[in-house]
């Protein structure tokens, strides 16, 4: 079999290297990237959940020599305890991976993250419409979701951390793949 080259993003300019088509598949469409690669998104994610920790520490141990260990625990805990679910939400954004398949008509996403990995498929005449969702936004800087709703309301997130740009290109090709070009 001969490799496919990599997809270039014509509305990016630029290669394509977190959408590459994998060499060795059949599939119409067939790309794994890991959310490490959206390193803006989880630097910023992981700056402020250490960040919200230190503060719930530092207001903490104030609070606590003013007016006891008691009053003092009330910002630690929910500081700490924030900051930590937020670090676990950044770790899961430089750890985790997506694969989009699309292949007979059939769009599948699978997720995983260490040892847990969800998936999805449907075919393309049960997908209702495409949607970019602002996910997370640092100064000026906005990070897109490209959420996937399906006719019996479900939907599924096929790409995360991406640049809107990047984002918009992803839809398109999705939905050249899957025959959904005339979809809005």
């Amino acid at each position: 079999s001969r490799k496919k080259p990599l997809r270039t993003c014509r509305l990016c300019n630029r290669r394509a290297r977190r959408f590459a088509r994998d060499p060795l598949s059949e599939a119409g469409f067939n790309s794994t990237w890991g959310q490490r690669e959206a390193r803006g998104v989880a630097a910023a994610m992981t700056a402020f959940s250490l960040f919200f920790a230190a503060g719930g520490l530092f207001f903490g141990f104030v609070i606590r020599g003013a007016f006891g260990w008691f009053i003092g625990a009330v910002p630690l805990m929910i500081g700490v305890g924030v900051g930590a679910l937020l670090l676990i939400f950044s770790l899961s954004l430089w750890l985790s991976t997506t694969t989009l398949t699309v292949a007979n008509g059939e769009l599948q996403v699978r997720s995983a993250f260490l040892f847990i990995a969800t998936k999805k498929a449907v075919g393309a005449a049960e997908i209702q419409k495409f949607e970019l969702y602002p996910g997370m936004r640092s100064g000026t800087q906005i990070w897109y979701d490209l959420r996937v709703y399906f006719r019996n309301g479900e939907k599924v997130t096929a790409g995360s951390g991406l640049e809107k740009r990047e984002a918009e290109w992803l839809e398109v090709e999705l939905k050249k793949n899957l025959g959904l070009s005339q979809m809005k």
